[in-house]
């Protein structure tokens, strides 16, 4: 029986809800109105030109002197001097400029650790997102952004917006901590709250769709298995059936091709359009045409609709994920899996789209952040090197002493210094629970 871990008092537990943004009252017998979609795209310009101002600030600073960086705090500071020299920037979330800055530390920080490139400007046309922060009251521990429930409407009280219309099936009970507003290509609104969750802040279902009303730990099994995550199935060490991912059938596929290649055809005429409208215009007046290619309709439509289509796509996998994940932990104890390096394996063209639809580092994580949610249960990662390759009997790796190395059209192969047949999935899953246990014992 694995001994119980003690529970992580604060870890963080986020919640993605579909909002409606409308015009409203801003207080009830006004006349004063705001319109929440105009407001949101406000804040999308806001924030990306003040990231971008920031950015200038701090190379300026470093060009200047190059041991001098901007901090969080002399970011912050300069929020409230550029609200009062901008009127454009008061009609926008304050906490919103304060997460920009918040993002730009990061993301210097991401460089300076070889975590990510050095941070570029941001263009608005892809900025579609940010976060705002909730005030809590030091009386009540109620937060500025909290969920209210009228006449049997959810809605969600965001800073400057006030109360938005909302879609889903639970939320916390909690003071929320931070709330991302998004505007995904598909045209959909969402707000992704996030929340500390602990034994007192349970999810509160809004609608029986759950049959899990709390967070109750799951029993302990004692049992223990490795998974190898495959394109498109995941093999198990033990007599599991194997798990297939589907996530579109054949029409679905022949219908996004089809569509995505009219996206790139318009794009091209979108493109040669603009080319001979600037030549016309540069003709007659010695100027560039003030449209762009991506403002063509028939572009946008396309690209609108094979938003849609993948879209669709990611919330099939994802709820796949969901059951699949809590279905692992219900069953498992311990979970090995491989710790794969997405990015090498995008570089295989042959299956770098079936790879990216997939998204097997998804899948990981959220079998490691429900892992952490209930005592006794984990998730290892392990060195993939040669798990498909390794004999999982005698410990044999095919490559050496003058054999060849397993191609990827074999799927089932015979050690030639033991002879046991093996399947070829099957015995990656077993040797990956064998590394698994191995650091188990190490660590001990």
């Amino acid at each position: 029986m694995a001994k119980r871990k003690q529970k992580n008092e604060k870890s963080m537990k986020s919640y993605r809800l579909r909002i409606y943004p409308k015009v409203v009252e801003v207080s009830k017998g006004t006349h004063k109105t705001v319109d929440q979609t105009a407001l949101i795209e406000e804040t999308f310009d806001v924030t990306c030109w003040f990231y971008n101002q920031l950015l200038t600030i701090q190379k300026q600073r470093y060009a200047e002197d190059i041991n001098v960086r901007v901090s969080r705090n002399d970011f912050t500071k300069l929020v409230s001097a550029y609200r009062k020299a901008n009127p454009r920037l008061k009609d926008v979330d304050s906490t919103a400029l304060q997460n920009t800055c918040v993002a730009l530390v990061r993301a210097y920080d991401n460089f300076f650790q070889k975590r990510a490139k050095f941070p570029k400007f941001h263009k608005r046309r892809f900025t579609n997102s940010y976060t705002a922060s909730g005030r809590i009251a030091k009386t009540t521990g109620k937060s500025s952004i909290h969920f209210t429930n009228e006449n049997g409407d959810y809605q969600i009280r965001l800073p400057k917006l006030g109360l938005v219309d909302i879609k889903g099936s639970r939320f916390p009970t909690g003071p929320i901590k931070t709330a991302t507003i998004t505007h995904e290509s598909t045209g959909r609104y969402y707000v992704s709250v996030q929340v500390e969750r602990t034994e007192l802040n349970q999810e509160k279902p809004l609608h029986p769709v759950s049959k899990r009303a709390n967070n109750a730990d799951i029993a302990l099994t004692g049992k223990v298995v490795g998974l190898d995550i495959n394109i498109p199935h995941i093999d198990f060490s033990d007599d599991h059936p194997v798990k297939r991912l589907e996530l579109e059938t054949p029409e679905e596929a022949k219908h996004l091709r089809l569509w995505e290649r009219r996206l790139a055809r318009r794009r091209l005429i979108a493109k040669q359009k603009q080319q001979q409208l600037d030549h016309q215009v540069q003709a007659k007046l010695g100027t560039d045409s003030d449209w762009y290619w991506w403002e063509s309709k028939s572009y946008q439509e396309a690209k609108q609709h094979v938003a849609k289509l993948k879209a669709h796509q990611a919330h099939r996998r994802d709820l796949l994920f969901q059951r699949f994940t809590t279905q692992l932990i219900q069953e498992y104890d311990t979970i090995v899996v491989e710790d794969l390096s997405v990015n090498r394996m995008l570089k295989d063209h042959r299956h770098a789209k079936h790879i990216s639809e997939i998204s097997p580092n998804r899948f990981i994580t959220m079998l490691e952040y429900k892992a952490k949610w209930h005592d006794g249960k984990r998730v290892i990662r392990v060195d993939p090197k040669f798990t498909s390759q390794t004999c999982y009997d005698c410990g044999f790796v095919m490559g050496t002493e003058g054999t060849e190395k397993l191609g990827l059209n074999v799927r089932e192969w015979t050690c030639p210094k033991c002879h046991v047949h093996h399947l070829r999935d099957k015995n990656a899953a077993r040797n990956i629970l064998k590394r698994g246990l191995d650091s188990i014992s190490e660590e001990s």
